[in-house]
């Protein structure tokens, strides 16, 4: 079941990302004053997310398991690491498991998932608000002009949004249960700790 929604988050990014480039150079003529930044919260997203994908490959390399997993799939993790620039996240394809294909079971460092994790909360933040606000500008300013492929890009950014949101959501009330249960057992080892020295006295 997992494999099958990280295939899903797959196709959502990749679809996305082409998206967003169609918006932009299909809609130039139309975007006008949103051109501009249209263009910047594309384009900076899109090297930062290549740029992060790079250095996550660069630390787990080092690691002798993953570096024979990745000279034996260079390629296609090559393919991969160019169609994340829409989101890191899409790493996640390799250690998903998915259909039992070993170029699906990478191991990533708990280091490597945790920048994958937080350069998702980045793209969300430097590309995926920004641009659904583009969007929305754009179909209640240009209603007149208003193209199919930017329903689409609405749509999909709209739904990127709030998984984003949704998800890192989620990890902020777990990790926020998990602190707090590991002082709730705390401060219980440190009552035991005392009840133990005072009966002992």
């Amino acid at each position: 079941m997992g494999s099958n929604i990280i295939i899903l988050r797959v196709a959502l990014i990749i679809f996305d990302l082409f998206n967003d480039i169609g918006f932009v150079i299909l809609l130039e003529d139309d975007l006008q004053y949103l051109y501009v930044p249209s263009v910047i919260f594309l384009l900076i997203p899109f090297i930062l997310n290549i740029l992060l994908a790079f250095i996550i490959f660069s630390h787990e390399i080092q690691y002798p398991e993953f570096n024979k997993w990745l000279k034996k799939y260079l390629k296609p993790v090559a393919i991969i690491t160019f169609f994340s620039s829409g989101d890191v996240e899409l790493l996640h394809i390799f250690d998903s498991k998915f259909g039992g294909f070993q170029i699906f079971e990478a191991s990533f460092s708990p280091l490597a998932l945790n920048l994958i994790f937080w350069s998702g909360f980045l793209n969300l933040i430097l590309e995926d608000l920004p641009q659904l606000v583009i969007q929305i500008i754009y179909a209640r300013n240009f209603t007149n002009s208003y193209k199919i492929i930017a329903f689409f890009t609405l749509i999909t950014s709209i739904v990127m949004t709030l998984i984003g949101i949704i998800e890192y959501g989620y990890h902020l009330f777990i990790n926020k249960n998990i602190e707090k249960e590991e002082i709730e057992f705390y401060d219980e080892t440190d009552e035991i700790k005392i009840s133990y020295d005072e009966s002992k006295m």
